[in-house]
């Protein structure tokens, strides 16, 4: 089954051939780390899954005195992929990944105060997260940035805004 790291790698390639770190540098530039979690070792992972399923080809390119690199193209069938997984992904109704959940249902088996600790821990750790969101999300607009970078960025940033209004309720309940 496709992941989300294979919908990243395909829809980057979708825009013309890249090798390895290009495609991870792009995720990084275009603030695609700020709401995917997606390590380089995933990327690459991603890569040699795709070109074995026949979605990507592989050529090996060599620039002035640099090492020989494997510069990724996508396949008319990894480009057919590419748009299903997408269709999928934007029409997908799925219940969202909540695992704070399991913690909030369980808190009660700690001891007193313990819960309450952790999550001012996790309040401050959001907090400094939505913080940068902000950041990147400003930079992006002054830049001039694509407008889905933007709104990508400001759909991350209500999801962070929300839990952190609720994790508020939660430790000062009225």
């Amino acid at each position: 089954m496709p992941s989300k790291v294979d919908l990243l790698v395909l829809g980057l390639l979708n825009s013309g051939p890249m090798h390895g770190y290009q495609l991870h540098h792009t995720a990084k530039t275009q603030g695609i780390y700020a709401w995917l979690n997606v390590s380089q070792s995933a990327i690459y992972y991603s890569l040699r899954k795709l070109k074995n399923q026949g979605w990507v080809t592989a050529k090996a390119q060599r620039t002035g005195n640099l090492p020989e690199r494997q510069v990724y193209s996508l396949t008319e069938k990894g480009h057919g992929q590419f748009v299903s997984l997408l269709e999928k992904n934007l029409a997908s109704a799925d219940k969202p990944h909540l695992r704070l959940g399991l913690g909030i249902y369980f808190m009660d088996q700690l001891p007193p105060g313990r819960a309450m600790a952790l999550i001012k821990k996790r309040q401050a750790a959001l907090q400094k997260w939505a913080t940068q969101l902000q950041g990147q999300l400003a930079a992006t607009k002054a830049g001039a940035g694509d407008p889905l970078a933007v709104e990508t960025l400001g759909h991350a940033l209500k999801h962070l805004e929300l839990e952190l209004e609720w994790l508020e309720h939660l430790v000062q309940p009225e």
